[in-house]
């Protein structure tokens, strides 16, 4: 995986007050994303803008799955925030 770094949208309102289910809020498309355990925890690490790659070396040293498997879902979480338009690739 390339060293990408993600960054959150800026219309977001975050509620962090449990690291373990975050919640992000879109009041321009009044729009509510409630995370798992996991997902907070990428969404933390992205907010803290940690590389991609970072983020992938936290998660294979804590989670016993394949590196590959680790990266696909990594890949398919991120894909699907920028769709809804939680985060961006940085530029």
């Amino acid at each position: 995986m390339q060293k990408k770094r993600f960054l959150i949208s800026k219309q977001l309102k975050i509620r962090r007050d449990n690291p373990n289910c975050i919640l992000v809020f879109d009041p321009e498309n009044d729009f509510f994303y409630e995370f798992n355990k996991t997902g907070s925890e990428i969404f933390l690490l992205i907010e803290k803008k940690a590389l991609s790659k970072e983020i992938l070396k936290t998660l294979e040293g804590k989670y016993k799955s394949s590196s590959n498997k680790i990266e696909k879902d990594f890949n398919n979480f991120i894909k699907r925030l920028i769709k809804l338009k939680i985060i961006y690739e940085e530029k």
